[in-house]
């Protein structure tokens, strides 16, 4: 890349090639007017023109081989200047008729000019205007000697001024003054060329920092291009990943809305068979309290029993109105008896059904699995109040059977009271004990009665809350059902939008790699 320092060098090739072709002129011009010139004035010339090509041909080796300073170059211009000079101060000072020549040739003049330009090619001002001093300063010198040893005379006189060995006065002495005013200008535009060159230094400075931060940016570029490439493809790969996620995902809820709809036709069939164990459970409690008043009663006639007992006790002496009346309580008390043998079956009844409720509350709860487990252990307090229910029966069918037993001794013992008289104090006495003890029984299966009615109340209300809890659960499961199904429609959405956006990635993909393209280049 070019810079002002290779302009400036090349100014001072430019320098010593302008003073090759100077010397050129010199001799062509020399050449071609040998017999006009005086041979002193032709010698003077020779050797000027012979000092100036010598050291013109020295600067070209020098700047061949090596690059000369500038102080060099000043010097070879101040001998342009000087070889001038001399040259046209000798011509003034050999004769009237070469002085006036020498001031008339304009030719060497316009010389002075070209060195004055050409003084500004090593971009100096201030030598700009020490040169053009010199030459301005030497040219007013050669007037002088051609006035004072050359005999040319001045004149203000536009028409004498065309005589020979006349000069005019003005035309000479603006000869340094242009000279001078010349190297001005010329300073004038090395300062602004110096200016130029400054500004375009700096300029050049900030453009190779721009350039270098382009560059530098160039390469962030690219970096970031080759970076952005490896995210999206990452990126691409993650969205890639997720679409087939989400296609298995939307698999897999079509499979648990296929679930959930199988669980909730499953839970409408626990609610209904839920309703009808507990519509059973509370048929039951309806028995259990009518079997409790049943025994109440039992309970009630058993005390009267006591009483008559005590009766025949105190009137034992009438025997034979004692019997009567024992063998009616006894027949009374064989129909009750009997009425407690019919209880007893329906409680025995009930006891099935309840073991027949609790089988079925297992299996439904065994059907519903972890949501079922509450209901397994209702099932299970049932199963326990069956098998009790059914002990108590069986305890209550031995009491009724020994109490049958004990009434038809009882009875036989009356129809043979004239022949047990003396024994019959003794089998009352019997009878009583033996009517305290089931009458004892009876409270105490009145007791248990009441057990069964609490737990079957507490079973009723367990029900009713497992009823209450299924149906909210099949609401529930409801719910889930539409949340999922919504929840599939959005997935398959996403995986939709995926598949696009996977698409979209793919064309930024490009695009960075034609930028990291644009960037390496």
């Amino acid at each position: 890349m070019l810079t002002i320092a290779d302009l400036w060098k090349q100014g001072k090739i430019i320098i010593n090639r302008i003073r090759f072709g100077l010397v050129l002129l010199f001799l062509l011009a020399m050449i071609g007017a040998k017999d006009e010139f005086q041979p002193k004035m032709f010698l003077i010339h020779m050797i000027g023109t012979g000092t100036m090509g010598f050291y013109c041909a020295i600067a070209y080796v020098l700047e061949r081989k090596t690059n000369p300073p500038t102080w060099f170059h000043k010097i070879l211009i101040l001998m342009d200047t000087l070889v001038l000079s001399l040259t046209i101060i000798l011509d003034c000072s050999l004769s009237l008729q070469e002085a006036e020549a020498a001031l008339a040739n304009a030719v060497v003049y316009f010389i002075f000019f070209f060195n004055a330009i050409y003084s500004g090619f090593l971009g100096d001002r201030k030598f700009v205007l020490i040169n053009s001093f010199l030459g301005s300063t030497l040219s007013a010198i050669a007037l002088i000697v051609a006035v004072n040893i050359g005999g040319v005379q001045l004149s203000v006189d536009p028409e004498q001024s065309r005589q020979i060995g006349y000069v005019g006065l003005a035309g000479e002495v603006m000869k340094p003054i242009f000279i001078m005013i010349a190297g001005y200008i010329v300073s004038l535009l090395v300062q602004l060329l110096t200016k130029i060159s400054s500004l375009a230094e700096i300029k050049a400075d900030e453009a190779e920092v721009l350039l270098n931060q382009t560059k530098e940016r160039s390469k962030v570029s690219a970096n970031a291009a080759i970076k952005l490439e490896g995210s999206i493809s990452n990126f691409s790969k993650f969205v890639s990943d997720t679409s087939v996620k989400l296609e298995s995902q939307a698999a897999s809820l079509e499979e648990i809305t296929a679930v959930i709809s199988e669980l909730s036709s499953s839970f409408e069939s626990n609610g209904a068979s839920i309703e009808e164990q507990n519509n059973k459970v509370q048929n039951m409690v309806a028995d259990t309290v009518e079997l409790k008043e049943t025994v109440d009663q039992i309970l009630i006639q058993s005390e009267q029993l006591v009483e008559i007992a005590e009766i025949n006790k105190k009137e034992s002496m009438s025997v034979t109105e004692v019997a009567d009346q024992t063998a009616s309580h006894l027949e009374s008390i064989q129909a009750s008896f009997d009425q407690v043998n019919e209880i007893n079956n329906i409680v025995a009844e009930i006891g099935e059904k309840t073991n027949l409720l609790a089988l079925n509350a297992s299996i439904e709860a065994a059907r519903a699995g972890d949501v079922g487990k509450g209901f397994a252990v209702v099932a299970n307090e049932v199963s326990k109040l069956a098998e009790f229910t059914k002990n108590n029966v069986k305890r209550i069918s031995t009491v009724v059977k020994s109490s049958k037993e004990i009434i038809t001794n009882a009875r036989n013992a009356s129809k043979n009271t004239g022949e047990l008289a003396k024994s019959q104090i003794d089998r009352l006495n019997q009878t009583l004990v033996q009517i305290q003890n089931m009458n004892q029984l009876y409270i105490e299966q009145r007791n248990t009665l009441s057990s069964i009615l609490t737990e079957l109340s507490q079973i009723r209300e367990l029900s009713n809350q497992i009823a209450g809890s299924t149906k909210e659960q099949l609401l529930g499961q409801k719910e889930a059902s539409k949340g999922i199904i919504q929840l599939e429609m959005e997935v398959n959405e996403i995986s939709r939008a995926s598949k696009d956006l996977e698409e979209h990635i793919q064309m930024i993909k490009d695009e960075s790699n034609k930028l990291a393209s644009m960037s390496q280049s």
